[in-house]
Protein backbone atom coordinates (compact mmCIF):
# COMPACT_ATOMS: atom_id res chain seq x y z
CA UNK A 1 0.00 0.00 0.00
CA UNK A 2 2.90 2.06 0.41
CA UNK A 3 2.82 2.64 -3.59
CA UNK A 4 -0.59 3.90 -3.96
CA UNK A 5 0.51 6.42 -0.88
CA UNK A 6 3.18 7.29 -3.04
CA UNK A 7 0.96 8.65 -5.56
CA UNK A 8 -1.44 9.95 -3.40
CA UNK A 9 1.31 12.42 -2.66
CA UNK A 10 2.57 12.99 -5.58
CA UNK A 11 -1.07 14.25 -6.99
CA UNK A 12 -1.30 16.52 -3.88
CA UNK A 13 1.81 17.97 -4.80
CA UNK A 14 0.55 18.16 -8.52
CA UNK A 15 -2.83 19.68 -7.20
CA UNK A 16 -0.72 22.03 -5.32
CA UNK A 17 1.19 23.35 -7.62
CA UNK A 18 -1.88 24.20 -9.91
CA UNK A 19 -3.65 26.60 -7.41
CA UNK A 20 -3.85 30.18 -6.62
CA UNK A 21 -0.44 30.87 -4.82
CA UNK A 22 -1.19 34.90 -3.27
CA UNK A 23 1.93 36.51 -1.95
CA UNK A 24 0.79 39.53 0.54
CA UNK A 25 3.41 42.73 -0.19
CA UNK A 26 2.87 45.83 2.07
CA UNK A 27 3.65 48.85 -0.42
CA UNK A 28 4.95 50.93 0.38
CA UNK A 29 6.06 49.16 3.84
CA UNK A 30 5.05 51.99 6.57
CA UNK A 31 1.48 52.73 8.09
CA UNK A 32 0.19 55.59 5.63
CA UNK A 33 -1.55 58.47 7.36
CA UNK A 34 -4.97 59.68 5.99
CA UNK A 35 -5.81 62.67 8.11
CA UNK A 36 -6.04 61.57 11.88
CA UNK A 37 -5.79 57.66 10.74
CA UNK A 38 -3.51 55.35 9.54
CA UNK A 39 -3.97 52.72 6.92
CA UNK A 40 -2.01 49.80 5.21
CA UNK A 41 -1.55 49.44 1.30
CA UNK A 42 -2.21 45.57 1.24
CA UNK A 43 -0.72 44.29 -2.00
CA UNK A 44 -1.97 40.42 -2.97
CA UNK A 45 -0.41 39.15 -5.88
CA UNK A 46 -0.89 35.56 -7.42
CA UNK A 47 2.41 33.63 -8.06
CA UNK A 48 -0.07 30.52 -8.49
CA UNK A 49 -0.94 28.64 -11.84
CA UNK A 50 -4.65 29.73 -11.55
CA UNK A 51 -6.88 32.61 -10.90
CA UNK A 52 -7.76 32.98 -7.06
CA UNK A 53 -11.62 33.27 -7.02
CA UNK A 54 -11.12 35.24 -3.93
CA UNK A 55 -9.19 35.92 -1.01
CA UNK A 56 -9.97 35.13 3.04
CA UNK A 57 -8.07 37.47 5.44
CA UNK A 58 -7.21 37.59 8.81
CA UNK A 59 -4.51 39.57 10.70
CA UNK A 60 -3.34 40.32 14.38
CA UNK A 61 -1.32 43.45 15.75
CA UNK A 62 1.20 43.05 18.19
CA UNK A 63 3.32 45.93 19.69
CA UNK A 64 7.03 45.76 19.26
CA UNK A 65 7.43 43.25 22.20
CA UNK A 66 5.18 41.10 20.30
CA UNK A 67 2.51 41.59 22.63
CA UNK A 68 -0.99 41.41 20.88
CA UNK A 69 -3.32 44.71 20.99
CA UNK A 70 -5.61 44.03 18.39
CA UNK A 71 -7.32 40.59 16.25
CA UNK A 72 -9.38 40.91 13.47
CA UNK A 73 -13.12 39.60 14.65
CA UNK A 74 -13.42 37.28 11.47
CA UNK A 75 -12.11 36.02 8.26
CA UNK A 76 -12.24 39.57 5.73
CA UNK A 77 -13.69 37.81 2.64
CA UNK A 78 -12.24 39.62 -0.45
CA UNK A 79 -14.55 38.83 -3.54
CA UNK A 80 -12.31 40.05 -6.38
CA UNK A 81 -10.81 37.51 -8.75
CA UNK A 82 -7.20 37.70 -8.50
CA UNK A 83 -5.50 36.49 -12.17
CA UNK A 84 -2.09 34.39 -12.47
CA UNK A 85 0.96 36.55 -12.29
CA UNK A 86 -2.10 39.52 -11.44
CA UNK A 87 -2.60 41.58 -8.31
CA UNK A 88 -5.09 43.50 -6.53
CA UNK A 89 -4.85 45.95 -3.80
CA UNK A 90 -6.73 46.66 -0.22
CA UNK A 91 -6.50 48.63 2.12
CA UNK A 92 -6.69 48.13 5.74
CA UNK A 93 -7.49 50.33 8.06
CA UNK A 94 -5.98 50.29 11.43
CA UNK A 95 -7.58 50.96 14.63
CA UNK A 96 -6.94 54.98 15.94
CA UNK A 97 -6.03 53.81 19.43
CA UNK A 98 -3.44 51.67 18.51
CA UNK A 99 -1.49 54.22 16.53
CA UNK A 100 -1.79 56.84 18.94
CA UNK A 101 -0.04 54.61 21.83
CA UNK A 102 2.37 52.76 19.10
CA UNK A 103 4.94 54.65 16.71
CA UNK A 104 5.33 51.14 15.27
CA UNK A 105 3.60 47.60 15.21
CA UNK A 106 4.24 43.96 14.04
CA UNK A 107 1.15 42.89 12.01
CA UNK A 108 0.75 38.94 11.31
CA UNK A 109 -1.10 38.33 7.98
CA UNK A 110 -3.35 35.11 6.95
CA UNK A 111 -4.15 34.67 3.18
CA UNK A 112 -6.23 32.07 2.04
CA UNK A 113 -7.12 31.90 -1.39
CA UNK A 114 -10.26 30.70 -2.83
CA UNK A 115 -10.10 28.21 -5.46
CA UNK A 116 -13.57 26.22 -7.14
CA UNK A 117 -15.33 27.88 -4.52
CA UNK A 118 -13.03 26.09 -1.65
CA UNK A 119 -10.44 27.41 0.54
CA UNK A 120 -7.21 26.43 -0.42
CA UNK A 121 -3.99 26.68 1.85
CA UNK A 122 -3.51 29.64 3.92
CA UNK A 123 -0.20 31.12 4.30
CA UNK A 124 1.10 33.57 6.86
CA UNK A 125 3.00 36.95 6.62
CA UNK A 126 4.48 39.04 9.18
CA UNK A 127 5.63 42.77 8.84
CA UNK A 128 6.96 45.42 11.27
CA UNK A 129 5.40 48.79 10.40
CA UNK A 130 6.27 52.06 11.20
CA UNK A 131 4.61 55.95 10.99
CA UNK A 132 5.17 57.20 7.85
CA UNK A 133 7.15 60.52 8.35
CA UNK A 134 5.64 63.57 6.61
CA UNK A 135 6.94 64.80 3.46
CA UNK A 136 8.32 68.06 3.13
CA UNK A 137 8.57 68.16 -0.65
CA UNK A 138 7.61 71.27 -2.35
CA UNK A 139 6.17 71.45 -5.60
CA UNK A 140 9.39 73.57 -6.96
CA UNK A 141 11.35 71.24 -5.61
CA UNK A 142 9.94 68.55 -8.33
CA UNK A 143 12.90 67.79 -10.51
CA UNK A 144 11.16 66.60 -13.79
CA UNK A 145 9.96 68.19 -16.33
CA UNK A 146 9.54 66.22 -19.45
CA UNK A 147 9.04 69.48 -21.66
CA UNK A 148 12.85 70.70 -20.94
CA UNK A 149 16.31 69.87 -22.09
CA UNK A 150 16.98 67.52 -18.81
CA UNK A 151 19.67 69.39 -16.24
CA UNK A 152 23.04 66.91 -16.34
CA UNK A 153 21.31 65.06 -13.23
CA UNK A 154 18.49 63.96 -15.14
CA UNK A 155 20.17 63.26 -18.42
CA UNK A 156 20.31 59.83 -18.25
CA UNK A 157 20.93 56.76 -19.99
CA UNK A 158 22.62 58.30 -23.05
CA UNK A 159 26.29 58.29 -21.94
CA UNK A 160 27.30 55.55 -24.46
CA UNK A 161 25.80 57.66 -27.35
CA UNK A 162 27.65 60.73 -26.41
CA UNK A 163 31.06 58.52 -25.85
CA UNK A 164 30.78 56.60 -29.46
CA UNK A 165 29.98 60.27 -31.17
CA UNK A 166 33.27 62.14 -29.20
CA UNK A 167 35.08 59.16 -29.95
CA UNK A 168 33.99 59.73 -33.56
CA UNK A 169 35.08 62.64 -33.95
CA UNK A 170 38.54 61.61 -32.81
CA UNK A 171 39.06 59.23 -35.49
CA UNK A 172 39.71 58.68 -39.14
CA UNK A 173 36.10 58.22 -39.59
CA UNK A 174 35.16 61.32 -38.59
CA UNK A 175 34.24 62.21 -42.53
CA UNK A 176 31.19 59.97 -42.05
CA UNK A 177 27.72 61.38 -40.96
CA UNK A 178 25.49 60.16 -37.72
CA UNK A 179 22.21 60.04 -38.22
CA UNK A 180 20.07 59.97 -34.99
CA UNK A 181 16.49 59.11 -35.21
CA UNK A 182 13.93 58.29 -32.83
CA UNK A 183 10.17 59.01 -32.02
CA UNK A 184 9.62 62.60 -30.78
CA UNK A 185 10.77 63.62 -27.52
CA UNK A 186 12.95 60.48 -26.57
CA UNK A 187 16.12 62.69 -26.16
CA UNK A 188 17.48 63.37 -29.62
CA UNK A 189 17.74 67.25 -29.19
CA UNK A 190 19.32 66.89 -25.29
CA UNK A 191 22.15 64.37 -26.93
CA UNK A 192 22.69 67.05 -29.34
CA UNK A 193 22.95 70.13 -26.30
CA UNK A 194 25.14 67.70 -24.58
CA UNK A 195 27.56 66.15 -27.43
CA UNK A 196 28.21 70.15 -27.98
CA UNK A 197 29.50 70.91 -24.47
CA UNK A 198 31.85 67.30 -24.71
CA UNK A 199 33.42 68.39 -28.29
CA UNK A 200 33.37 72.56 -28.08
CA UNK A 201 37.78 73.36 -27.26
CA UNK A 202 38.44 69.29 -28.28
CA UNK A 203 41.66 69.18 -30.08
CA UNK A 204 41.69 66.81 -32.89
CA UNK A 205 44.55 66.23 -35.63
CA UNK A 206 43.81 66.49 -39.09
CA UNK A 207 46.14 66.09 -41.78
CA UNK A 208 48.42 66.09 -39.63
CA UNK A 209 47.91 69.77 -37.77
CA UNK A 210 45.84 70.29 -34.42
CA UNK A 211 42.57 72.14 -35.14
CA UNK A 212 40.01 72.84 -32.25
CA UNK A 213 36.41 71.54 -32.54
CA UNK A 214 33.48 74.48 -32.40
CA UNK A 215 29.89 73.29 -32.69
CA UNK A 216 27.06 74.94 -34.53
CA UNK A 217 23.37 74.26 -33.68
CA UNK A 218 20.85 74.35 -36.48
CA UNK A 219 17.66 73.53 -36.11
CA UNK A 220 15.61 72.96 -39.74
CA UNK A 221 12.41 73.56 -38.05
CA UNK A 222 13.11 77.38 -37.35
CA UNK A 223 14.91 77.47 -40.76
CA UNK A 224 11.85 76.40 -42.37
CA UNK A 225 9.75 79.13 -40.63
CA UNK A 226 11.72 81.91 -42.32
CA UNK A 227 10.19 83.88 -45.26
CA UNK A 228 12.56 83.00 -47.88
CA UNK A 229 15.98 81.78 -49.00
CA UNK A 230 17.89 84.65 -48.15
CA UNK A 231 15.83 84.92 -44.42
CA UNK A 232 16.79 81.06 -44.14
CA UNK A 233 20.80 81.62 -44.85
CA UNK A 234 20.89 84.87 -43.14
CA UNK A 235 19.60 82.59 -39.88
CA UNK A 236 21.52 79.52 -40.20
CA UNK A 237 25.00 81.58 -41.16
CA UNK A 238 24.69 84.90 -39.06
CA UNK A 239 22.11 83.70 -36.24
CA UNK A 240 23.53 80.44 -35.30
CA UNK A 241 26.90 80.92 -36.79
CA UNK A 242 28.74 84.50 -36.98
CA UNK A 243 27.23 85.59 -34.00
CA UNK A 244 28.32 81.89 -32.27
CA UNK A 245 31.69 82.98 -33.22
CA UNK A 246 31.56 86.78 -31.75
CA UNK A 247 30.90 85.90 -28.52
CA UNK A 248 33.80 82.94 -28.17
CA UNK A 249 36.01 85.40 -28.98
CA UNK A 250 34.87 88.12 -27.11
CA UNK A 251 34.99 85.41 -24.23
CA UNK A 252 38.89 85.19 -25.53
CA UNK A 253 37.86 81.39 -26.58
CA UNK A 254 39.02 81.68 -30.11
CA UNK A 255 40.23 84.73 -32.11
CA UNK A 256 38.02 85.94 -34.98
CA UNK A 257 37.70 88.77 -36.98
CA UNK A 258 34.46 89.73 -39.46
CA UNK A 259 34.29 88.40 -42.74
CA UNK A 260 33.99 91.81 -44.93
CA UNK A 261 31.97 89.88 -47.28
CA UNK A 262 29.15 88.89 -44.88
CA UNK A 263 28.54 92.09 -43.11
CA UNK A 264 25.23 92.47 -45.33
CA UNK A 265 22.92 90.18 -43.11
CA UNK A 266 20.28 90.30 -45.74
CA UNK A 267 22.42 89.19 -48.17
CA UNK A 268 22.99 86.25 -46.79
CA UNK A 269 23.43 82.97 -49.71
CA UNK A 270 23.71 79.35 -49.75
CA UNK A 271 27.96 80.44 -51.51
CA UNK A 272 28.14 82.40 -47.96
CA UNK A 273 28.65 79.09 -45.78
CA UNK A 274 31.27 78.41 -47.76
CA UNK A 275 33.41 81.03 -47.68
CA UNK A 276 32.57 80.69 -43.52
CA UNK A 277 34.00 77.17 -43.68
CA UNK A 278 37.04 78.01 -45.89
CA UNK A 279 37.88 80.99 -43.23
CA UNK A 280 37.74 78.28 -39.91
CA UNK A 281 39.73 75.89 -41.52
CA UNK A 282 42.35 78.67 -41.95
CA UNK A 283 41.95 79.25 -38.62
CA UNK A 284 42.26 75.75 -37.45
CA UNK A 285 38.92 75.41 -36.25
CA UNK A 286 37.14 72.20 -37.43
CA UNK A 287 33.51 72.87 -37.66
CA UNK A 288 30.74 70.46 -36.66
CA UNK A 289 26.96 71.47 -37.54
CA UNK A 290 24.84 69.79 -35.00
CA UNK A 291 21.17 69.44 -37.17
CA UNK A 292 18.39 68.90 -35.39
CA UNK A 293 14.44 68.35 -36.36
CA UNK A 294 16.15 67.01 -39.97
CA UNK A 295 13.21 65.73 -41.07
CA UNK A 296 12.27 69.33 -42.11
CA UNK A 297 14.87 68.98 -44.75
CA UNK A 298 11.59 67.97 -46.90
CA UNK A 299 9.78 70.79 -46.05
CA UNK A 300 12.61 73.31 -47.52
CA UNK A 301 12.95 71.91 -50.42
CA UNK A 302 9.16 71.50 -51.28
CA UNK A 303 9.39 75.37 -50.38
CA UNK A 304 12.16 75.42 -52.42
CA UNK A 305 14.44 77.48 -50.20
CA UNK A 306 17.11 74.51 -50.70
CA UNK A 307 17.59 72.10 -53.06
CA UNK A 308 20.26 69.01 -53.53
CA UNK A 309 23.40 70.86 -53.88
CA UNK A 310 22.48 71.67 -50.02
CA UNK A 311 23.64 68.07 -49.41
CA UNK A 312 26.28 68.08 -51.88
CA UNK A 313 27.92 70.33 -49.98
CA UNK A 314 27.36 68.45 -46.78
CA UNK A 315 29.13 65.43 -48.41
CA UNK A 316 31.61 67.35 -49.65
CA UNK A 317 32.57 69.20 -46.61
CA UNK A 318 32.69 65.94 -44.18
CA UNK A 319 34.55 64.06 -47.12
CA UNK A 320 37.20 67.03 -47.35
CA UNK A 321 37.82 67.01 -43.83
CA UNK A 322 36.39 70.40 -43.37
CA UNK A 323 33.50 69.90 -41.21
CA UNK A 324 31.48 67.22 -39.65
CA UNK A 325 27.71 66.62 -39.04
CA UNK A 326 24.84 65.04 -36.98
CA UNK A 327 21.56 64.79 -38.06
CA UNK A 328 18.83 64.36 -35.27
CA UNK A 329 15.00 63.46 -36.57
CA UNK A 330 12.01 61.57 -36.70
CA UNK A 331 11.56 58.09 -37.75
CA UNK A 332 10.50 60.07 -40.90
CA UNK A 333 14.04 60.83 -41.33
CA UNK A 334 15.10 57.22 -42.68
CA UNK A 335 12.10 57.25 -44.96
CA UNK A 336 13.35 61.07 -46.23
CA UNK A 337 16.55 59.42 -47.10
CA UNK A 338 15.35 56.39 -49.18
CA UNK A 339 13.03 59.03 -50.85
CA UNK A 340 14.40 59.37 -54.28
CA UNK A 341 12.00 62.62 -55.23
CA UNK A 342 14.43 64.29 -52.38
CA UNK A 343 17.94 63.53 -53.79
CA UNK A 344 19.50 62.38 -50.47
CA UNK A 345 19.55 59.05 -51.36
CA UNK A 346 23.38 59.55 -53.33
CA UNK A 347 24.28 62.30 -51.41
CA UNK A 348 24.40 60.70 -47.82
CA UNK A 349 25.88 57.26 -48.74
CA UNK A 350 28.31 58.01 -45.69
CA UNK A 351 26.17 57.97 -43.24
CA UNK A 352 25.54 55.87 -40.10
CA UNK A 353 22.17 55.22 -38.97
CA UNK A 354 21.71 55.33 -34.89
CA UNK A 355 18.16 54.66 -33.12
CA UNK A 356 17.48 56.71 -29.76
CA UNK A 357 14.94 55.45 -27.91
CA UNK A 358 14.81 53.37 -24.61
CA UNK A 359 17.22 53.73 -21.85
CA UNK A 360 18.71 50.63 -19.38
CA UNK A 361 16.67 49.60 -16.51
CA UNK A 362 20.06 50.77 -14.26
CA UNK A 363 19.79 54.41 -16.19
CA UNK A 364 15.79 54.43 -15.60
CA UNK A 365 16.28 53.45 -11.78
CA UNK A 366 18.29 56.03 -11.37
CA UNK A 367 16.18 58.86 -12.80
CA UNK A 368 13.53 57.44 -10.51
CA UNK A 369 15.39 57.90 -7.08
CA UNK A 370 17.21 61.47 -8.58
CA UNK A 371 15.70 62.71 -4.86
CA UNK A 372 15.39 59.93 -2.86
CA UNK A 373 16.71 62.16 0.25
CA UNK A 374 13.20 63.97 -0.34
CA UNK A 375 10.79 61.10 -1.86
CA UNK A 376 11.43 57.60 -2.07
CA UNK A 377 9.28 54.93 -4.72
CA UNK A 378 9.20 51.45 -3.32
CA UNK A 379 10.66 48.50 -5.49
CA UNK A 380 7.42 47.66 -6.86
CA UNK A 381 6.57 51.18 -7.64
CA UNK A 382 9.95 51.21 -9.45
CA UNK A 383 8.65 48.34 -11.62
CA UNK A 384 5.28 50.03 -12.06
CA UNK A 385 7.26 53.18 -13.63
CA UNK A 386 9.72 51.08 -15.89
CA UNK A 387 6.59 48.80 -17.10
CA UNK A 388 4.15 52.05 -18.39
CA UNK A 389 7.01 53.79 -19.69
CA UNK A 390 8.74 51.16 -21.37
CA UNK A 391 12.45 52.98 -20.28
CA UNK A 392 11.57 55.84 -22.17
CA UNK A 393 12.94 58.93 -20.02
CA UNK A 394 9.84 61.31 -21.55
CA UNK A 395 6.89 59.39 -20.01
CA UNK A 396 9.19 58.39 -16.62
CA UNK A 397 9.34 61.84 -16.19
CA UNK A 398 5.92 62.65 -16.87
CA UNK A 399 5.05 59.61 -14.15
CA UNK A 400 7.45 60.70 -11.20
CA UNK A 401 6.77 64.47 -11.66
CA UNK A 402 2.67 63.60 -11.52
CA UNK A 403 3.72 60.92 -8.13
CA UNK A 404 5.70 63.83 -6.84
CA UNK A 405 2.75 66.43 -7.00
CA UNK A 406 0.20 63.49 -5.17
CA UNK A 407 3.60 62.85 -2.48
CA UNK A 408 2.99 67.20 -1.86
CA UNK A 409 -0.62 67.09 -2.05
CA UNK A 410 -0.51 63.88 0.44
CA UNK A 411 2.19 64.81 2.35
CA UNK A 412 3.58 61.71 1.68
CA UNK A 413 6.91 60.87 1.57
CA UNK A 414 6.97 56.96 0.07
CA UNK A 415 5.53 56.39 -3.32
CA UNK A 416 4.96 52.77 -3.82
CA UNK A 417 2.63 50.63 -5.77
CA UNK A 418 -0.84 51.62 -5.50
CA UNK A 419 0.22 55.50 -5.41
CA UNK A 420 1.57 55.34 -8.98
CA UNK A 421 -1.46 53.11 -10.12
CA UNK A 422 -4.03 55.70 -8.54
CA UNK A 423 -1.83 58.57 -10.32
CA UNK A 424 -1.78 56.95 -13.46
CA UNK A 425 -5.44 56.10 -13.31
CA UNK A 426 -6.09 60.25 -12.91
CA UNK A 427 -3.64 60.25 -16.09
CA UNK A 428 -5.21 58.18 -18.23
CA UNK A 429 -8.72 59.24 -17.50
CA UNK A 430 -10.22 56.23 -15.87
CA UNK A 431 -10.31 58.17 -12.61
CA UNK A 432 -11.35 61.20 -12.33
CA UNK A 433 -8.38 64.65 -10.67
CA UNK A 434 -9.63 65.83 -7.05
CA UNK A 435 -10.09 69.31 -6.79
CA UNK A 436 -7.45 71.59 -6.68
CA UNK A 437 -5.12 68.74 -7.97
CA UNK A 438 -2.01 69.70 -10.00
CA UNK A 439 -2.41 65.85 -11.76
CA UNK A 440 -4.68 65.75 -14.50
CA UNK A 441 -5.87 63.41 -17.69
CA UNK A 442 -3.16 64.04 -20.11
CA UNK A 443 -3.78 66.12 -23.47
CA UNK A 444 -3.85 64.26 -26.68
CA UNK A 445 -0.76 66.51 -27.24
CA UNK A 446 1.30 64.05 -24.83
CA UNK A 447 1.36 61.82 -27.24
CA UNK A 448 0.99 63.07 -30.26
CA UNK A 449 3.35 62.78 -33.01
CA UNK A 450 5.05 60.40 -30.20
CA UNK A 451 2.83 57.35 -30.25
CA UNK A 452 0.35 58.26 -32.88
CA UNK A 453 0.38 60.83 -35.95
CA UNK A 454 -2.86 62.54 -36.83
CA UNK A 455 -2.11 62.11 -39.93
CA UNK A 456 -0.93 58.48 -40.12
CA UNK A 457 -3.67 56.37 -42.67
CA UNK A 458 -7.00 55.12 -40.10
CA UNK A 459 -5.50 51.55 -40.09
CA UNK A 460 -2.95 52.53 -37.85
CA UNK A 461 -4.83 53.95 -35.06
CA UNK A 462 -7.78 50.79 -35.74
CA UNK A 463 -4.79 48.81 -34.82
CA UNK A 464 -3.65 50.39 -31.80
CA UNK A 465 -7.57 50.87 -30.70
CA UNK A 466 -7.69 46.84 -31.49
CA UNK A 467 -5.46 45.75 -29.23
CA UNK A 468 -6.32 48.22 -26.45
CA UNK A 469 -10.08 46.48 -27.04
CA UNK A 470 -8.59 42.92 -26.31
CA UNK A 471 -7.24 44.88 -23.01
CA UNK A 472 -10.29 46.84 -22.02
CA UNK A 473 -9.86 47.75 -18.37
CA UNK A 474 -7.07 45.54 -17.75
CA UNK A 475 -3.96 46.63 -15.59
CA UNK A 476 -1.52 43.97 -16.63
CA UNK A 477 -1.45 44.01 -20.50
CA UNK A 478 -1.72 40.53 -22.45
CA UNK A 479 -0.23 40.11 -25.63
CA UNK A 480 -2.72 39.96 -28.48
CA UNK A 481 -2.93 37.56 -31.51
CA UNK A 482 -2.80 38.17 -35.12
CA UNK A 483 -5.84 36.11 -35.54
CA UNK A 484 -7.88 38.06 -32.79
CA UNK A 485 -7.32 40.76 -34.82
CA UNK A 486 -7.99 39.80 -37.84
CA UNK A 487 -11.78 37.54 -36.24
CA UNK A 488 -12.78 41.64 -35.23
CA UNK A 489 -11.72 43.41 -38.14
CA UNK A 490 -13.43 40.08 -40.24
CA UNK A 491 -16.90 40.64 -38.05
CA UNK A 492 -16.65 44.24 -38.57
CA UNK A 493 -16.70 44.10 -42.05
CA UNK A 494 -13.72 45.93 -43.04
CA UNK A 495 -13.54 44.88 -46.89
CA UNK A 496 -9.89 43.91 -47.97
CA UNK A 497 -8.19 44.37 -44.67
CA UNK A 498 -5.98 41.69 -44.98
CA UNK A 499 -2.59 44.59 -46.62
CA UNK A 500 -3.66 46.85 -44.52
CA UNK A 501 -3.67 45.41 -41.44
CA UNK A 502 0.07 44.02 -42.15
CA UNK A 503 0.83 47.32 -43.25
CA UNK A 504 0.03 48.99 -39.90
CA UNK A 505 1.87 46.08 -37.71
CA UNK A 506 4.97 46.81 -40.01
CA UNK A 507 4.61 50.22 -39.14
CA UNK A 508 4.29 50.84 -35.62
CA UNK A 509 6.49 47.50 -35.04
CA UNK A 510 9.34 49.66 -36.97
CA UNK A 511 8.86 52.95 -35.15
CA UNK A 512 9.19 50.71 -31.88
CA UNK A 513 5.20 51.50 -30.55
CA UNK A 514 4.93 47.78 -30.86
CA UNK A 515 6.30 44.76 -29.89
CA UNK A 516 5.97 41.42 -31.28
CA UNK A 517 6.84 38.12 -29.51
CA UNK A 518 6.21 34.78 -31.91
CA UNK A 519 4.90 32.26 -29.34
CA UNK A 520 4.85 28.54 -30.38
CA UNK A 521 4.72 30.11 -34.42
CA UNK A 522 1.96 32.66 -33.39
CA UNK A 523 2.97 36.68 -33.23
CA UNK A 524 1.81 38.23 -30.13
CA UNK A 525 2.07 42.08 -30.11
CA UNK A 526 1.80 44.55 -27.37
CA UNK A 527 1.74 48.00 -26.98
CA UNK A 528 5.25 49.27 -25.83
CA UNK A 529 4.48 52.16 -23.79
CA UNK A 530 1.45 50.97 -21.31
CA UNK A 531 1.02 54.59 -19.93
CA UNK A 532 -0.38 55.21 -23.85
CA UNK A 533 -2.05 51.94 -24.38
CA UNK A 534 -3.95 52.59 -20.93
CA UNK A 535 -4.47 56.77 -22.00
CA UNK A 536 -5.88 55.52 -25.76
CA UNK A 537 -8.19 53.02 -24.40
CA UNK A 538 -10.17 54.81 -22.17
CA UNK A 539 -10.12 58.43 -24.69
CA UNK A 540 -11.00 56.08 -27.81
CA UNK A 541 -13.03 53.39 -26.43
CA UNK A 542 -15.81 53.00 -28.94
CA UNK A 543 -14.50 49.84 -31.13
CA UNK A 544 -17.06 50.96 -33.82
CA UNK A 545 -16.28 54.48 -34.03
CA UNK A 546 -12.25 53.24 -34.34
CA UNK A 547 -12.99 50.76 -36.44
CA UNK A 548 -15.76 53.17 -38.74
CA UNK A 549 -13.16 54.94 -40.86
CA UNK A 550 -11.82 51.55 -42.58
CA UNK A 551 -14.56 51.05 -43.78
CA UNK A 552 -15.14 53.81 -45.81
CA UNK A 553 -10.71 53.72 -47.04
Amino acid sequence: MKWREGIDRLEKDRLKQTLPDIRAIIDPPVLQRDNENYHINLLLKNEGESTSEGVFLKYEICNLNRKKIHTSESKLKIDKEIGVQKSITVKLSIPSQITRENDAIFLLLCVTPIYENKKTETKNFDFTLEKQSESHLAYDEIPWNETKIPPKYLFKGREDILNRLVKHFDSINRNKTYILYGLTRTGKSSILIYLSEHLDGKQTNIDSKAFRIITFHWKLDLASSQENASDMWAHLLHNCILNRLEELAKNKIISYESIPELKNESKARFRDWYRIISYLNKKLIYPIFLIDEFSHYKNLVDKRRIDSSFLAAIRSFAIDGLAGFVFSGTYDLKELIRDPDYGITGQLVNTIELQVSQINTKAAIELINVIQDKLKFTDDAIKHILKLSANIPYFIQILCKNCANYAVESKKRIIGYPEVELVTKILTGEDKSQEESMIEVLPPGTFMNNQFDPKDPSSISALISSICYFNKNEIDARGVNYSEIQELWGKKAIPGFAPKLAEAINYLKTKGILNEVVDEGMSIYKISVDLFRRWWGIQHSNIELELDPLRGD
